[in-house]
């Protein structure tokens, strides 16, 4: 049998892969390894496959189940960017994303890769890295919406952050607004419409250029009554 297709899907709950940032993987999952073989140019990584499976309900079938990628103990991944996979191998031995190396693109393809694989920390830590960055910075890459709306459904958290994003910057006259008319092409009627519905639904108390207040987890994929630790 082949490996399971990854099809574009609503966020849902994890099966099982480690959602919350207190759950931490044993040393017995660095003892076996697997290869990987990435993109066009079919670039082979090996890395260990407890500690895939430990973050990924994607990985744990493909190489625990009866699958040929368990018996190769290889899985070919052609439709992943490089540069991708190695911002995520990085991530899954140090469970970091460097805020300025990592770019607002970069951690949407991250985000992707993760809701593609079934990695929901993943998806959590590059949307929260994501927020920090654009208060650190005060700044935003219109591109995030384009790719966001054009690799997930309707209420993902991916869309959610970025709108959440925008709407704090959609001030015409300054210098990172959302709305330049070189940012036009970033835009979908879609994402407009849910612009629209953020800024009007924003605590006028607040001020222009704060997100809105979210809970805790609201951009965050997580399973059946979990959520991350106070």
């Amino acid at each position: 049998m082949s490996t399971p297709p990854k099809e574009q899907s609503a966020p849902s709950p994890s099966k099982g892969a480690v959602s919350t940032p207190d759950k931490w993987p044993s040393r017995d999952l660095f003892r076996d390894s697997v290869t990987l073989v990435v993109g066009k140019s079919k670039k082979a990584y090996t890395l260990h496959k407890g500690l895939l499976c430990f973050y990924s309900d994607y990985f744990r079938a493909a190489f625990n189940g009866s699958f040929k990628e368990a018996a190769e103990r290889k899985i070919e991944l052609s439709d992943v960017e490089e540069e991708v996979f190695e911002f995520f191998q990085l991530w899954l031995y140090t469970r970091r994303l460097n805020l300025f190396d990592t770019t607002f693109s970069m951690l949407a393809k991250l985000w992707i890769f993760g809701d593609q694989h079934q990695m929901p920390l993943l998806q959590n830590c590059s949307i929260d890295t994501m927020l920090l960055k654009r208060i650190k910075q005060n700044t935003f890459a219109p591109n995030v919406l384009r790719v966001a709306y054009a690799n997930t459904l309707a209420g993902s958290p991916l869309r959610r952050a970025a709108i959440d994003i925008a709407s704090s910057l959609v001030i015409q006259d300054h210098a990172n607004s959302m709305l330049r008319a070189d940012f036009e092409e970033e835009w979908s009627v879609e994402s407009l419409i849910d612009l629209v519905r953020v800024i009007e639904s924003r605590d006028k108390a607040l001020p222009q250029y704060s997100l809105p207040k979210r809970d805790e987890c609201y951009y965050h994929v997580h399973g059946k009554d979990e959520q991350c630790p106070k």
